[in-house]
């Protein structure tokens, strides 16, 4: 489930650093200076899901094992 969550981040932030990077050559070139704030928020964004995504799974298994652990300790 993490890789599968790493899967469709990595592939998104991917693309959005992409934009970043194509945001910075504009700037570098006289261009649009917004569209590379806009573009590092965007990728600070996902930064932050990522962590969010990755906390999430690693609560959801610890709450897993303890579920799990109870109905072993019933029967």
């Amino acid at each position: 489930m993490t890789s599968k969550i790493k899967k469709f981040i990595g592939l998104h932030k991917r693309r959005y650093e992409g934009l970043l990077e194509n945001a910075v050559r504009l700037s570098d070139t006289g261009g649009l200076l917004v569209e590379k704030k806009k573009a590092e928020q965007i990728k600070e964004r996902f930064d932050k899901l990522e962590d969010t995504m990755i906390g999430l799974v690693q609560k959801l298994r610890r709450l897993t094992d303890h579920v799990k652990k109870d109905l072993l300790g019933e029967q």
